[in-house]
């Protein structure tokens, strides 16, 4: 391939196959990146840079899978307005925001002397940190990485932040990968890879608070691996509401968990919160306190922002329960979410099983997580069937000493 011919950019998965197998195609691939390691047999995804050509021959290559064009992920929220209070110093000691506000929908009221998420890796994929919000979170983080060059943990854009801010309970810990540039968006590559570094990393729990057209399948893909490890992945469901209401990626695949935003002062879905049979559960994302880029606290909307909430709940419970860690328990904790769920009249397809409520979801948990009980009935002790002095009777059957056994 000449250096100056056009290329585009595309996720590949395959198979993976011994390199004496291996066909023409590869000759066409610039600057191959590979998602994540895969012994012969296994399925692994790629970033590849491709002329026309060299995704023709992708197209026709033994081992593929599937191909397609990278596409853009955009931030879905925006600030409204900054509060008064900037607290810095405070925020160092207590990151996570536990607003008046919020305590009814699921916060600090039913988690008092709780774990509050200690020993939980919750992952955010996003624009990177600021500056001083990184040094906020420095004794929470764990681990970090960029996909959009530069530091993940100099960044001037809030969004990241805020969802950060908002995601963390007080004792867990941070896994932090900037995948949107500071204007807000991110090609679909780095972002399906810095799924796999966070499943990879340990995480527990993945926010996502980011939406784009079309990709589904590699989105798919790399959600249902970090599903099969017992990592849930929670999706912004989109702000497009308004504007068609377009189902969204990767909150859009099956593995998500997609989530809406409801309005706290309406109890209503946002406006802009897009819907539909895809979305699971819905959080507030109206004006939702957190902490800026630079420090301060700011208010923002969208479902990027009731993502992180639901996450914040989410890895609560998980901290309460000892829920996580493979496929299993994180199936019987969602299914707590969305089994405790509140439903206030609204469609299903406007916020899925409901709005989030932790208490709610932590009894259904608890109930959910009860072993079933087998007992086997007693052997009756040997008996003489008839008193003395009396008249021998019917001997007794198994049927009459166990009647609960009637009809089995």
């Amino acid at each position: 391939m000449a250096e100056n011919e056009r290329t585009k950019t595309y996720i590949y998965a395959c198979r993976v196959i011994p390199p004496e197998e291996r066909d023409v195609a590869r000759a066409h691939q610039r600057d191959p990146v590979e998602m994540h390691p895969a012994e012969v047999g296994g399925v692994r995804q790629l970033s590849v840079s491709l002329t026309d050509e060299g995704a023709e021959a992708y197209a026709g290559a033994s081992n593929l899978i599937e191909i397609e064009e990278e596409t853009e992920a955009h931030a879905d929220g925006w600030t409204e307005d900054y509060a008064e209070l900037s607290d810095e110093a405070g925020a160092a000691s207590h990151p996570s925001i536990p607003h008046a506000e919020d305590t009814a929908y699921g916060r600090s009221t039913w988690l008092k002397g709780g774990k509050c998420g200690a020993g939980v890796k919750v992952a955010v994929l996003d624009t990177a940190l600021g500056a001083a919000s990184a040094r906020m979170l420095a004794n929470y983080i764990v681990g970090h990485r960029s996909w959009v060059g530069g530091l993940a943990l100099s960044g001037t854009n809030s969004h990241g932040s805020h969802c950060a801010c908002t995601a963390l309970p007080d004792k867990a810990r941070l896994l932090y990968a900037a995948v949107l540039k500071n204007s807000g968006s991110g090609g679909t590559g780095g972002i399906i890879e810095a799924i796999h570094w966070a499943v990879d990393s340990g995480a527990d729990i993945i926010n996502m608070s980011l939406s784009g057209n079309g990709n589904e399948a590699p989105y798919e893909r790399a959600i249902r691996r970090a599903r099969d490890r017992g990592v849930l992945v929670f999706c912004a469901a989109g702000n497009e509401a308004e504007k068609g209401n377009p189902k969204r990626f990767p909150g859009g695949c099956n593995s998500a968990v997609a989530v809406a935003a409801f309005d706290r002062r309406t109890d209503r879905r946002a406006p802009f919160s897009c819907h539909g049979p895809h979305v699971d559960i819905a959080h507030s994302g109206v004006s939702v306190l957190s902490y800026s880029a630079g420090g301060t606290l700011v208010r923002m909307s969208g479902t990027s922002q009731a993502t992180p909430n639901a996450v914040w709940t989410a890895a609560s419970l998980m901290a309460e329960t000892g829920k996580r860690g493979d496929a299993r328990s994180g199936d019987a904790l969602l299914a707590g979410l969305i089994s405790g769920a509140r439903k206030n009249g609204s469609p299903i397809t406007h916020y899925g099983a409901g709005i989030v409520d932790g208490q709610a979801a932590k009894k259904a948990l608890a109930k959910l997580l009860v072993p079933a009980v087998h007992t086997k009935p007693k052997k009756p002790a040997d008996k003489p069937t008839h008193m003395p002095g009396k008249p021998p009777g019917k001997p007794r059957t198994a049927r009459k000493l166990f009647p609960r056994l009637e009809g089995r």
